[in-house]
């Protein structure tokens, strides 16, 4: 499904017989818009934080018709692969939202960026991130399940952590191209020592070429522009490096533009949390800024069986605690 909902996209970027042709008004090109601000996230871990050992966080943003719905914490323990945790919707075989965190101690979680083109030969993002929360043991695992048969459909910068050595990365999936920044290597563009963001903000110049379907015969401005979230980032980073623990990335969520009007929720773990599959959710968006169907509002139109979006505020999520208390 939530492939479906980017094919749109990626078709535009695919060649075909309209390739080159705009249909838009120069001003309607130039327009930035706000569904564009889908997710943001961070992992931090070394210089960057309290501890020396990872903080990482996520927030879901999704127009407030749908994204309440993403309601569902999942506690799988498979016959094959490791034991995961995931934040979903009812009746989800994978995330969606993403975010995940496995027995083996990684943590994985998704902002998305433009769509890169359709390759009908390769398999669902659903179907390759399962996988990686199932399966992978480390960094070089995610990024060889995520990259294997990759159909290129929902291109998405991918957060990671592996609590077991304290390593931390985004993985950018375009569909041919992708790029892994780590902190144990350079990291350049962030400049941030111990601490990478994303929010759906694509930094790579090789994955942006993707976004046009002839990029040898068109012009097309391949450098990376800072968004307002880049530089809040930048900001936070400044004011908390060495500090950042999960009091700092709590305050962090609850800050604009950081948190959208749009956002849904919130979900932060640590080190010591994640090796117990713990971790802090909050369930409405977390300012407290409460949203309710009205006629017309852009956020949450007053559509039918459209429901309020409370805010519930923070809960500690053990999955692995609740399960042992059923028994």
């Amino acid at each position: 499904v939530v492939d479906l909902g980017q094919l749109e996209d990626a078709i535009e970027v695919t060649p075909h017989a309209l390739t080159g042709e705009s249909f838009l008004s120069a001003e309607d090109e130039l327009l930035v818009d706000e569904g564009n601000h889908k997710c943001s996230a961070f992992a931090a871990t070394g210089p960057a934080t309290r501890d020396g050992q990872v903080v990482f966080g996520q927030i879901f943003m999704w127009y407030g018709y749908t994204g309440v719905h993403w309601n569902v914490i999942c506690d799988l323990v498979p016959t094959d692969g490791h034991r995961l945790v995931y934040h979903t919707f009812p009746g989800g075989i994978h995330s969606g939202s993403d975010f995940y965190i496995n027995s083996a101690g990684i943590v994985i979680g998704e902002t998305t960026v433009s769509q890169t083109p359709f390759d009908p030969t390769g398999t669902p993002q659903s179907n390759r991130i399962r996988k990686a929360a199932q399966y992978a043991d480390s960094i070089d695992d995610v990024e060889r399940i995520l990259t294997t048969d990759n159909n290129g459909m929902y291109t998405n910068d991918w957060p990671i952590a592996d609590v077991k050595t304290g390593e931390v990365a985004i993985l950018l999936l375009g569909t041919e191209k992708h790029k892994l920044w780590r902190t144990g290597d350079d990291m350049a563009p962030f400049g941030t020592p111990g601490f990478l963001w994303a929010n759906n903000n694509n930094r790579d110049p090789e994955v942006r070429k993707e976004y046009l379907a002839q990029p040898e015969d068109r012009p097309f401005d391949l450098v990376f522009g800072p968004w307002n979230r880049d530089v809040a980032f930048n900001e936070f980073y400044r004011d908390h490096a060495g500090e950042i623990d999960a009091t700092a990335a709590v305050e962090l969520w609850a800050s604009s533009p950081i948190n959208r009007a749009h956002a849904c929720d919130g979900k932060i773990t640590t080190t010591e949390m994640a090796e117990r599959m713990v971790f802090l959710a909050h369930y409405g968006k977390v300012t407290l800024r409460e949203k309710f169907p009205q006629g017309g509002y852009r956020i949450m139109p007053d559509l039918p069986d459209a429901i309020p979006h409370l805010s519930l505020g923070y809960a500690v999520a053990s999955p692995i605690w609740v399960t042992e208390q059923l028994k």
